[in-house]
Protein backbone atom coordinates (compact mmCIF):
# COMPACT_ATOMS: atom_id res chain seq x y z
CA UNK A 1 0.00 0.00 0.00
CA UNK A 2 1.33 3.17 -1.14
CA UNK A 3 0.14 7.36 -1.36
CA UNK A 4 -1.25 8.22 -5.22
CA UNK A 5 -2.18 11.22 -6.34
CA UNK A 6 -5.30 11.88 -8.91
CA UNK A 7 -6.78 15.08 -10.45
CA UNK A 8 -10.93 14.14 -10.33
CA UNK A 9 -11.87 16.86 -13.04
CA UNK A 10 -10.87 17.45 -16.13
CA UNK A 11 -11.22 21.91 -16.09
CA UNK A 12 -8.44 22.77 -18.14
CA UNK A 13 -5.95 20.09 -18.20
CA UNK A 14 -4.18 18.32 -15.31
CA UNK A 15 -2.44 20.77 -12.91
CA UNK A 16 0.04 18.28 -12.44
CA UNK A 17 1.56 17.14 -16.23
CA UNK A 18 1.24 13.84 -16.52
CA UNK A 19 -1.26 12.92 -13.66
CA UNK A 20 -4.79 10.88 -14.28
CA UNK A 21 -7.57 12.75 -14.57
CA UNK A 22 -10.74 10.38 -13.84
CA UNK A 23 -13.25 12.56 -15.69
CA UNK A 24 -11.91 14.25 -18.67
CA UNK A 25 -14.94 16.15 -19.44
CA UNK A 26 -15.96 17.09 -16.16
CA UNK A 27 -15.45 21.37 -16.19
CA UNK A 28 -13.84 23.32 -13.36
CA UNK A 29 -15.80 24.03 -10.21
CA UNK A 30 -15.59 24.31 -6.43
CA UNK A 31 -17.56 23.82 -2.93
CA UNK A 32 -17.51 19.77 -3.43
CA UNK A 33 -18.47 16.97 -1.44
CA UNK A 34 -17.56 13.11 -1.45
CA UNK A 35 -20.07 10.10 -0.46
CA UNK A 36 -19.52 6.66 -1.02
CA UNK A 37 -23.33 4.72 -1.98
CA UNK A 38 -22.89 1.09 -2.25
CA UNK A 39 -19.22 0.41 -4.31
CA UNK A 40 -19.21 3.47 -6.18
CA UNK A 41 -17.74 7.01 -4.52
CA UNK A 42 -19.32 10.07 -5.85
CA UNK A 43 -16.83 13.53 -6.08
CA UNK A 44 -19.62 16.04 -6.76
CA UNK A 45 -19.40 19.75 -6.56
CA UNK A 46 -20.71 22.82 -7.99
CA UNK A 47 -20.14 23.74 -11.52
CA UNK A 48 -20.06 27.37 -13.06
CA UNK A 49 -22.98 27.11 -14.44
CA UNK A 50 -24.82 26.62 -10.86
CA UNK A 51 -24.93 22.70 -12.06
CA UNK A 52 -24.06 20.20 -9.62
CA UNK A 53 -21.51 17.89 -11.47
CA UNK A 54 -21.19 14.59 -10.21
CA UNK A 55 -17.97 12.49 -10.68
CA UNK A 56 -18.21 8.91 -10.07
CA UNK A 57 -16.13 5.75 -9.81
CA UNK A 58 -17.74 2.34 -9.98
CA UNK A 59 -15.84 0.01 -7.85
CA UNK A 60 -17.66 -2.92 -9.42
CA UNK A 61 -17.06 -1.92 -13.26
CA UNK A 62 -13.60 -0.12 -12.76
CA UNK A 63 -15.01 2.75 -14.89
CA UNK A 64 -15.51 6.18 -13.99
CA UNK A 65 -18.78 8.18 -14.75
CA UNK A 66 -19.88 11.53 -15.11
CA UNK A 67 -23.39 12.77 -14.62
CA UNK A 68 -24.81 15.97 -13.67
CA UNK A 69 -27.30 16.37 -11.04
CA UNK A 70 -30.12 19.49 -11.87
CA UNK A 71 -30.27 21.49 -14.29
CA UNK A 72 -29.79 25.27 -14.57
CA UNK A 73 -29.81 26.35 -18.19
CA UNK A 74 -31.85 23.61 -19.61
CA UNK A 75 -28.89 22.48 -21.13
CA UNK A 76 -25.98 20.34 -19.48
CA UNK A 77 -22.95 22.12 -18.68
CA UNK A 78 -21.01 19.52 -20.73
CA UNK A 79 -22.89 18.42 -24.29
CA UNK A 80 -24.49 15.38 -24.11
CA UNK A 81 -23.89 14.24 -20.14
CA UNK A 82 -26.65 12.92 -18.83
CA UNK A 83 -28.85 15.10 -16.06
CA UNK A 84 -29.97 13.17 -13.61
CA UNK A 85 -32.87 15.29 -12.62
CA UNK A 86 -33.78 17.65 -15.62
CA UNK A 87 -36.32 19.90 -13.50
CA UNK A 88 -33.98 20.56 -10.65
CA UNK A 89 -33.18 24.19 -10.45
CA UNK A 90 -29.82 26.17 -10.08
CA UNK A 91 -27.87 25.92 -7.36
CA UNK A 92 -27.16 28.87 -4.57
CA UNK A 93 -24.16 29.57 -2.87
CA UNK A 94 -25.45 26.76 -0.17
CA UNK A 95 -23.89 22.93 -0.55
CA UNK A 96 -23.97 20.24 -2.26
CA UNK A 97 -24.27 17.89 0.66
CA UNK A 98 -24.66 13.84 -0.46
CA UNK A 99 -25.37 11.30 1.96
CA UNK A 100 -27.26 7.92 1.47
CA UNK A 101 -30.50 6.90 3.73
CA UNK A 102 -30.88 2.97 3.40
CA UNK A 103 -30.90 2.43 -0.55
CA UNK A 104 -31.30 5.74 -1.66
CA UNK A 105 -28.71 8.29 -2.33
CA UNK A 106 -29.52 11.88 -2.02
CA UNK A 107 -28.22 15.02 -3.19
CA UNK A 108 -29.16 18.20 -1.56
CA UNK A 109 -28.66 21.91 -2.00
CA UNK A 110 -30.03 25.49 -1.82
CA UNK A 111 -31.65 27.15 -4.80
CA UNK A 112 -31.76 30.93 -5.07
CA UNK A 113 -35.22 31.02 -3.18
CA UNK A 114 -33.90 30.16 -0.02
CA UNK A 115 -34.99 26.29 -0.32
CA UNK A 116 -33.36 22.69 -0.31
CA UNK A 117 -33.65 21.14 -3.43
CA UNK A 118 -33.61 17.50 -2.82
CA UNK A 119 -32.22 14.98 -6.22
CA UNK A 120 -32.09 11.52 -4.43
CA UNK A 121 -31.91 8.21 -6.26
CA UNK A 122 -33.76 5.28 -5.31
CA UNK A 123 -31.79 2.25 -5.28
CA UNK A 124 -35.11 -0.25 -5.50
CA UNK A 125 -36.00 0.81 -8.08
CA UNK A 126 -33.54 2.64 -10.07
CA UNK A 127 -35.22 5.69 -10.66
CA UNK A 128 -34.09 9.76 -9.78
CA UNK A 129 -36.49 11.97 -7.91
CA UNK A 130 -37.05 15.58 -6.85
CA UNK A 131 -38.48 16.71 -3.48
CA UNK A 132 -38.28 20.29 -2.10
CA UNK A 133 -37.42 20.21 1.26
CA UNK A 134 -38.38 23.28 3.07
CA UNK A 135 -41.76 25.75 1.94
CA UNK A 136 -39.63 28.70 2.34
CA UNK A 137 -41.37 31.65 0.39
CA UNK A 138 -42.29 29.62 -2.71
CA UNK A 139 -42.55 26.36 -4.61
CA UNK A 140 -39.60 26.95 -6.65
CA UNK A 141 -40.59 24.58 -9.47
CA UNK A 142 -43.94 23.92 -9.96
CA UNK A 143 -45.83 21.17 -8.80
CA UNK A 144 -42.98 19.93 -6.66
CA UNK A 145 -43.31 17.60 -3.70
CA UNK A 146 -42.81 19.83 -0.77
CA UNK A 147 -41.71 17.75 2.74
CA UNK A 148 -42.19 19.95 5.59
CA UNK A 149 -44.30 23.31 3.81
CA UNK A 150 -43.90 25.22 7.25
CA UNK A 151 -40.15 25.29 7.20
CA UNK A 152 -38.68 28.24 6.48
CA UNK A 153 -36.10 29.43 4.11
CA UNK A 154 -32.37 29.00 4.38
CA UNK A 155 -30.08 32.20 5.47
CA UNK A 156 -27.65 31.46 2.50
CA UNK A 157 -25.90 28.51 4.16
CA UNK A 158 -25.62 25.13 2.96
CA UNK A 159 -27.17 22.31 4.67
CA UNK A 160 -26.41 19.24 6.48
CA UNK A 161 -27.91 15.88 6.05
CA UNK A 162 -27.46 12.97 8.62
CA UNK A 163 -29.24 9.99 9.54
CA UNK A 164 -30.05 8.85 12.65
CA UNK A 165 -31.67 5.50 13.06
CA UNK A 166 -34.13 5.18 10.69
CA UNK A 167 -34.58 8.91 10.37
CA UNK A 168 -33.27 11.45 7.82
CA UNK A 169 -32.31 14.77 9.38
CA UNK A 170 -32.16 18.35 6.94
CA UNK A 171 -30.63 20.98 9.18
CA UNK A 172 -29.85 24.30 8.22
CA UNK A 173 -29.51 27.89 10.10
CA UNK A 174 -33.01 29.87 8.57
CA UNK A 175 -32.88 34.12 9.03
CA UNK A 176 -33.61 34.37 12.67
CA UNK A 177 -30.01 32.55 13.63
CA UNK A 178 -32.03 29.52 14.40
CA UNK A 179 -31.62 25.87 12.81
CA UNK A 180 -34.44 24.54 11.67
CA UNK A 181 -34.24 20.17 11.44
CA UNK A 182 -36.59 18.56 9.02
CA UNK A 183 -36.90 14.95 9.51
CA UNK A 184 -37.90 11.99 7.87
CA UNK A 185 -39.32 9.20 10.70
CA UNK A 186 -38.76 5.98 8.32
CA UNK A 187 -41.08 3.98 10.55
CA UNK A 188 -44.20 6.42 10.36
CA UNK A 189 -43.51 7.55 6.97
CA UNK A 190 -44.14 10.89 8.39
CA UNK A 191 -42.01 14.22 7.74
CA UNK A 192 -41.18 16.45 11.02
CA UNK A 193 -39.94 19.72 11.61
CA UNK A 194 -38.09 21.43 14.95
CA UNK A 195 -36.10 23.78 15.95
CA UNK A 196 -32.46 23.08 17.83
CA UNK A 197 -31.99 26.48 19.48
CA UNK A 198 -33.84 29.29 20.45
CA UNK A 199 -32.42 32.69 18.97
CA UNK A 200 -35.24 35.24 19.95
CA UNK A 201 -37.07 33.31 22.86
CA UNK A 202 -40.07 32.37 19.69
CA UNK A 203 -39.69 29.66 17.49
CA UNK A 204 -39.32 30.92 13.92
CA UNK A 205 -42.67 29.18 12.93
CA UNK A 206 -45.21 29.61 15.63
CA UNK A 207 -45.80 26.77 17.70
CA UNK A 208 -42.98 24.61 16.59
CA UNK A 209 -41.40 22.82 18.56
CA UNK A 210 -37.77 24.26 20.41
CA UNK A 211 -35.23 21.12 21.22
CA UNK A 212 -33.10 23.63 23.73
CA UNK A 213 -34.91 26.30 24.93
CA UNK A 214 -31.62 27.87 25.96
CA UNK A 215 -29.37 27.35 23.54
CA UNK A 216 -28.39 31.02 21.94
CA UNK A 217 -28.59 32.15 18.72
CA UNK A 218 -26.37 30.67 15.76
CA UNK A 219 -23.64 33.01 14.29
CA UNK A 220 -24.95 34.83 11.25
CA UNK A 221 -23.08 33.17 7.85
CA UNK A 222 -21.15 31.43 11.24
CA UNK A 223 -21.25 28.41 8.32
CA UNK A 224 -23.26 25.15 8.19
CA UNK A 225 -24.35 23.76 11.43
CA UNK A 226 -22.79 19.93 12.18
CA UNK A 227 -24.89 16.76 12.53
CA UNK A 228 -23.47 13.50 13.51
CA UNK A 229 -24.62 10.54 15.74
CA UNK A 230 -22.72 8.98 18.69
CA UNK A 231 -23.91 5.76 19.87
CA UNK A 232 -27.45 6.07 20.68
CA UNK A 233 -27.12 10.25 21.13
CA UNK A 234 -27.82 12.40 18.03
CA UNK A 235 -25.41 15.97 18.42
CA UNK A 236 -26.47 19.35 16.96
CA UNK A 237 -23.24 21.45 16.82
CA UNK A 238 -23.00 25.20 15.55
CA UNK A 239 -21.10 28.55 16.28
CA UNK A 240 -22.82 30.87 18.26
CA UNK A 241 -22.46 35.11 18.23
CA UNK A 242 -19.52 34.70 20.78
CA UNK A 243 -17.36 32.35 18.63
CA UNK A 244 -18.32 29.26 20.82
CA UNK A 245 -19.36 25.48 19.88
CA UNK A 246 -22.78 24.66 21.16
CA UNK A 247 -24.03 21.72 21.24
CA UNK A 248 -27.64 20.41 21.50
CA UNK A 249 -27.22 16.89 21.85
CA UNK A 250 -30.61 14.16 22.13
CA UNK A 251 -30.22 10.70 23.61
Amino acid sequence: MGWSLQQINGGGGPTVPNEYVACPDAPAGGNQFVCTFGNQQHFTYNDGNSNLQDCWYDGNTGQWDLQQINNATGQPTVPNEYVACPDAPATDIGGPFVCTFGNQQHFTYADVNGNLQDCWYDGKTGQWNLQQINGGTVTTVPGEYVAVAAAPATDQAAPFVCTFGNQQHFTYPDGNGNLQDCWYDGDTGQWNLQQINNATGQPTVPGEYVACPDAPVAARYGGTPFVCTFGNQQHFTYIDGNGNLQDCWWG
